[in-house]
């Protein structure tokens, strides 16, 4: 019977996990694994990419390249996230200023 080594079976799951689509499985291949991304034909399934990658590569080297490709693409978030909130507290800054100013017109003069 065929078993996958533990080590491989916990790198096809962190692939699945972090390469969620096709284009993430053609855009990782092709920027670390050229030669690989050269044999996916048209129409390849992504498990079936990802079974050709790892055939062909060492699991140490494609789970280290996973990391660098992950900084790389997730070095971004953050910031946006920062942008998102610098968004939500300004308009809650002018929601609050309008509230303050119906407030206060309503009182009238005292």
């Amino acid at each position: 019977m065929f078993d996958q080594s533990p080590v491989q079976d916990s790198l096809r799951q962190q692939l699945e996990a972090r390469l969620r689509t096709d284009v993430a499985v053609d855009a990782f291949c092709l920027d670390y694994f050229p030669t690989v991304y050269h044999r996916f034909s048209k129409g390849m399934e992504r498990t079936e990419k990802l079974n050709l990658l790892l055939s062909l590569e060492e699991p140490s080297v494609v789970a280290t390249k996973l990391q660098f490709w992950e900084m790389k693409h997730w070095s971004g978030a953050p910031s946006q996230s920062w942008r998102w909130l610098v968004v939500a507290l300004v308009i809650l800054g002018v929601l609050t200023a309008l509230a303050l100013y119906v407030a206060v017109s309503r009182l009238g003069p005292q």
